[in-house]
């Protein structure tokens, strides 16, 4: 058990585990992008750890861009309060969103509405994790690593508060 801030989390989805799914990930991708050079935007700061290690299972030319989205508040996932942008110059080409997290859903939305009008190849999304809650935006990632309940989660690269990114394993709170 670890304590962040005044929350107690414990142990969910171990480093192994983690690691093992992100290897059947990348080689799906690998086979998905095969002769192509995906752009990879990778959102900031939470999908930083599953990013690095699921673009190192990816073999493949790619080239990548970080923004940032900024939506939770503590504990809530809410509305949309930091953008930093997206690349210029995505026409025609395959692009591929990396997500720590699929909560609300709005950040993905919000980051599918600044695309709707660029002439893309094609659009892709990934999630570590996806709650397995209703929504009323963005329903679901293309390719999930873990569908999980709707429990407030920290660790390789999720934060409460800006505390516990550097976690090598997932941990949940404890209500």
């Amino acid at each position: 058990m670890i304590t962040l801030h005044n929350l107690q989390f414990e142990p969910f989805i171990d480093q192994a585990e983690i690691k093992s799914r992100i290897a059947e990930m990348g080689h799906s991708l690998s086979n998905k992008y095969i002769g192509k050079e995906p752009v990879f935007v990778i959102v900031m700061k939470g999908a930083f750890m599953f990013a690095a290690d699921l673009l190192q299972q990816f073999h493949g030319n790619c080239t990548l861009h970080f923004t940032k989205v900024q939506s939770y508040v503590g504990t809530k996932a809410g509305e949309i309060t930091q953008f930093s942008g997206l690349p210029e110059g995505l026409e025609g080409k395959d692009v591929v969103i990396i997500e720590d997290i699929i909560d609300s859903g709005n950040t993905v939305a919000f980051l599918l509405e600044q695309l709707k009008h660029v002439p893309l190849n094609s659009l892709f999304t990934i999630a570590l994790l996806q709650k397995d809650i209703p929504r009323n935006t963005f329903q679901s990632a293309d390719l999930i690593g873990f569908i999980i309940p709707d429990k407030f989660v920290v660790g390789y690269g999720l934060d409460y508060n800006e505390l516990g990114r550097n976690l090598p394993a997932i941990y949940q709170a404890i209500t």
